[in-house]
């Protein structure tokens, strides 16, 4: 009972400090996201201390990266989703290409070895879906084409962030097996069942419960998170599956509906995730990494932005 005290103050202290800091964002007309950080940074491990159960709290976090990938894909009608990929694929693989051999040859300028400065390149020639979506204006996100391009985009890259990580965990030795695995067998037989089951199955039981809104979601929420779970199981990552779930829901014209409903579910525990990300922030380290960081960070943004003004041109 002391332990669940300690959690449950620990909680209330963070969303206390948390909204205060949000409020003093909003004043100094900076982003939210940056008072989530910094109360990360000072109720952290490297802070005040304030935070004992961070695995707790990072656990939690994840319902609200799950709850963005979710309510991002049910605004997205697998028909439109599809016409978006065939453009986002080309786009996502040069320009993935390009920024990984701009950070490796960055990072070996710098001193890092061959293994390092595979590892930074790996990391960083991703974008980071969560802040993509969570700046993105509401309006462009769900009922501008640029916001759908974006969410393919950051979908494709996240599908070839989970081949890069079974590369690596396989150590090469089984990497094509899992790989074909992953592409030609669990990705399609995943999507193809979430599809038939919500048709047949949650549809009606949506239709049902129209009257009522909690259980509706309720039900959204178990969707959601059972999906995420079961992909998580079959290698495909929460984050996926938690897409494939929302896309799933597009094709029913209650969705509009149900995402208006949910942000503010995901909203609260995206709180948690930026909190965690700032608890995890070294400040000492930053002597350290500052410039690379800096550098990299630049060349990266000026890569990424003339990418996509060629892009737009191309297309225009």
């Amino acid at each position: 009972m002391l332990e669940m005290q300690k959690i449950f103050f620990e909680i209330s202290m963070l969303v206390a400090a948390a909204s205060i800091l949000a409020w003093l964002a909003t004043l100094s007309r900076q982003p939210i996201i940056i008072a989530y950080l910094a109360c990360g940074l000072i109720a952290g491990p490297w802070g005040l201390r304030l935070i004992k159960h961070a695995e707790l709290i990072n656990a939690v976090s994840e319902i609200g990266i799950t709850f963005l990938l979710f309510l991002a894909g049910m605004v997205l009608h697998p028909n439109r989703l599809i016409g978006l990929f065939k453009s986002a694929a080309f786009v996502t693989l040069t320009n993935s290409a390009i920024s990984w051999i701009i950070i490796y040859g960055i990072a070996l300028a710098f001193g890092y070895n061959v293994m390092d400065s595979v590892c930074i390149a790996l990391a960083l020639m991703f974008s980071s879906t969560i802040l993509v979506i969570k700046l993105l204006p509401t309006t462009t996100l769900h009922q501008k084409r640029m916001g759908s391009i974006c969410i393919a985009i950051l979908i494709a890259q996240d599908l070839l962030a989970v081949l890069v990580l079974l590369f690596i965990e396989s150590g090469g030795t089984s990497s094509l097996s899992n790989l074909g695995m992953l592409l030609l067998v669990k990705g399609p037989v995943f999507t193809l069942g979430v599809l038939l089951v919500e048709q047949f199955i949650l549809r009606k039981m949506l239709h049902q419960s129209d009257r009522y809104h909690e259980v509706l979601s309720l039900l959204c929420i178990g969707w959601c998170l059972g999906l995420s779970t079961l992909a998580e199981h079959l290698g495909l990552s929460c984050e996926v599956g938690a897409f494939i779930a929302g896309v799933a829901i597009a094709r029913n014209p209650i969705s509009l509906f149900l995402t208006e409903q949910l942000k503010p579910f995901r909203d609260f525990f995206l709180m948690f995730f930026f909190f965690t990300l700032g608890a995890k922030l070294d400040p000492s380290m930053a002597r350290v990494v500052w410039l690379p960081a800096l550098i990299i960070g630049a060349v990266v943004l000026a890569t990424d932005f003339s990418l996509a003004v060629s892009r737009c041109e191309g297309g225009s």
